[in-house]
């Protein structure tokens, strides 16, 4: 488990815990995570990414995705607001996956999804590709503020009484990776959140194992590193049928604690 706390300024901060477990089943961990400061320009990106593919191709796919996307942020000239420097992070990092893909037989079809935020003084700006999802605490409730691309979700928007078979929740509409261009969802407007709300990231490692009621009720939980441990564990518990990546943020009002 890793932590980081960030420093948003203007009397306000936020605490980071992420963990990522290879599950009860897979051989190895196809996901990848990480947190990154950008200066007081950019603020702070937060990234999970699920990749897919034989060979262990999904854990070059997801570490592809972090690499292009914080090296973009990092280290490009783009003057573009949040939104906009992260859907040219993640267009290019679905770029580069594809051509690596196309060059090597071994990774050919290799993808991943990608949800990333940057938090920047107390605006929260989000965008994603997949079914890895980004969910909002507001007191008791948990509201999912991505919508999966997979299967399962354009048979409900098409709508009628027939039964979605369990298996269109596991097929991606969209993904890096697997074509030339991607079309990036991105919140047309910064979140702004409220003092003690909590925010969480996740592979569907997680969501594919734990409901919402029960996500919602473990990250009420005073301490975040237990809300993420116990994320994790509970995932397993059920079955760890997939790679379980959870990141908790909680934000606050004041000045962060010194480390």
């Amino acid at each position: 488990m890793e932590s980081k706390t960030l420093e948003l300024g203007k009397g306000w901060y936020a605490e980071v815990v992420w963990d990522s477990d290879v599950g009860c089943v897979r051989d190895n961990n196809e996901d990848s995570a990480g947190v990154y400061w950008g200066g007081p320009d950019r603020g702070y990106l937060l990234v999970v990414a699920d990749g897919m593919g034989g060979a262990a191709a999904g854990e070059v796919a997801s570490q592809l995705a972090l690499e292009t996307l914080s090296n973009h942020f990092l280290l490009s000239f783009s003057d573009g607001s949040s939104r906009e420097l992260l859907n040219e992070g993640i267009q290019e990092a679905n770029k580069v996956i594809f051509e690596r893909a196309a060059a090597n037989t071994q990774q050919k079809g290799m993808g991943t999804t990608c949800t990333a935020l940057i938090v920047l003084n107390k605006e929260v700006s989000l965008a994603h590709v997949g079914d890895s999802r980004a969910y909002m605490l507001n007191g008791s409730k948990l509201k999912q503020l991505t919508l999966d691309h997979t299967l399962a979700t354009e048979l409900e928007k098409k709508g009628g009484n027939r039964a979605i078979p369990k298996e269109a929740h596991n097929i991606l509409t969209r993904c890096l990776g697997i074509s030339e261009e991607v079309h990036v969802d991105l919140n047309p407007n910064p979140i702004v959140p409220q003092a003690a709300q909590t925010l969480i990231l996740c592979s569907d490692g997680l969501t594919g194992m734990v409901g919402d009621d029960a996500i919602a009720e473990v990250l009420q939980a005073d301490s975040i590193e237990y809300a993420c441990g116990n994320l994790v564990s509970m995932a397993r518990e059920a079955g760890g049928l997939d790679n379980i990546t959870v990141m908790v943020v909680r934000f606050y009002e004041g000045t962060a604690p010194t480390e």
